[in-house]
Formats: structure tokens, sequence, C-alpha cells
């Protein structure tokens, strides 16, 4: 149930202010989007690009050699970094659809993560979901 939300990756900016953002400022804006609905601290630090990309090739090569897995790939740090422009405006105009705000979206998808992986909610959780107009 959680495609529902993946075009919009603003809240209730305009289409044409969110095509001038650049993807750090995105990401910035998701990470203190994420911190308020999940109680939980964004990160402060900030990795250079470089180290991330050596530390993907690491751990991709790690996986590969103890046949297990890695949490950060290769490809998702490109995918990362490529500022990447995407605009809900075509689906707006021509489908005349409509989306939830991101904090909304956000909300769901951390008390569904929390209870698929049956972690405990803080005793804030039911007041940071904002509401819908």
């Amino acid at each position: 149930w959680l495609h529902r939300d993946v075009i919009p990756c603003t809240s209730d900016q305009s289409v044409r202010a969110a095509k001038r953002k650049a993807l750090s400022p995105v990401f910035k804006t998701l990470m203190r989007t994420l911190q308020s609905v999940s109680g939980i601290p964004a990160p402060t630090r900030r990795i250079p690009p470089a180290v991330l990309l050596l530390v993907a090739y690491l751990s991709e090569a790690w996986a590969k050699v103890t046949g297990g897995s890695t949490v950060l790939s290769v490809l998702g740090v490109r995918t990362m970094q490529a500022k990447h422009r995407v605009s809900a405006e075509k689906s707006i105009r021509e489908l005349g659809a409509t989306y939830r705000p991101l904090e909304a979206t956000l909300a769901d998808t951390v008390v569904w993560m929390r209870r698929w992986h049956g972690l405990e909610a803080p005793a804030t959780e039911g007041l940071v979901v904002p509401r819908q107009a």
C-alpha cells in the first residue's frame, strides 16, 4: 500500500519550486520531515561522496566474499548523487492526480515499518501525524 505515495517528492510546495531544488536540499528536507514524524534524530554528519562510494564498493565486495548481503550498494550511492529531478506536474495536469502531503506519507511509512519490525513507537507518535486538508 505504500506505493501510492511514491510520485510526489514534495509536500504542498509548488511543482515549479520543487524543480529548482537541488537533490541535497531535497534530502535535507526529507530527513528533517522524517525526524519530525518518527521522533528519531536525523543524521547530522555529512559523508563525502567519494568516501560513501568507497564504502559501497567495499561493502559489495565483502558481501560477495561472504555470500551475505549489503545495505549500501554502489548503484544506490550513485542514484542518490545523480541529482534527478522528479515532477508530478504532468500527472496533475493531464490526469487530475492529487497527492497527500509528504509528512502524512512518511508518518504512515514509519508506523508500518515499526509494526513490520516489531519496534516500539515513541509516546508522541499519534501527535506528529499531520491532518489532511
